[in-house]
């Protein structure tokens, strides 16, 4: 059973993203209304207790997932909760579209299972595999950290570039920064 949003434009469904973790981040108690299969209407509050981020690795390596729960664990305020997750299935680097592809379905699947417990999810993946559809699919902001570092180095007008060192995943990049409008 999976929680459906109405159809929104991608710049709609980024900027709820966003002023979900702000609200986050500034400690507010997260409401949002269920619909879809997941009870049309009915506003869910989270427990008073320190916000949870989930952290999904797309890739099969654990020591990839511990080394990014160490950065992410440094970079979030001491009263949030840190979980994360490492897709069972897949590569142990995302290097080309066809394993970015294969991660979505492992995103989906755990993003899907942990959203209720958790107040936001972030994808640790470049590509961003599975965040639009799990945007669509979950009642908690999701974060692609492709999508997050383009939109802050555009931030203001500016240009800028992504160095990669997965040239298979060029295309792919070039794409996500066209689909951004950036």
């Amino acid at each position: 059973v999976s929680c459906a949003h109405p159809p929104t434009d991608r710049a709609t469904a980024a900027d709820r993203t966003v002023e979900g973790l702000r609200r986050l981040r500034r400690g507010q108690d997260l409401r949002v209304r269920a619909s879809g299969a997941c009870g049309a209407g009915r506003t869910v509050r989270r427990p008073d207790m320190r916000p949870t981020v989930l952290l999904v690795n797309p890739n099969t390596s654990a020591a990839t997932t511990a080394m990014m729960e160490r950065v992410a664990r440094a970079a979030l305020p001491q009263d949030f909760a840190l979980r994360s997750a490492t897709a069972a299935r897949g590569a142990s680097m995302i290097t080309t579209d066809a394993e970015l592809a294969t991660a979505v379905g492992e995103v989906l699947a755990i993003g899907e299972r942990e959203a209720p417990a958790v107040a936001a999810i972030v994808v640790g993946a470049f590509g961003d595999p599975a965040v639009d559809l799990l945007r669509a699919r979950v009642a908690v902001p999701v974060v692609g950290i492709g999508e997050a570092s383009m939109r802050e180095a555009a931030a203001q007008g500016r240009r800028f570039g992504v160095a990669t060192t997965t040239p298979g995943l060029a295309a792919s990049i070039g794409q996500a920064v066209a689909r951004l409008g950036l």
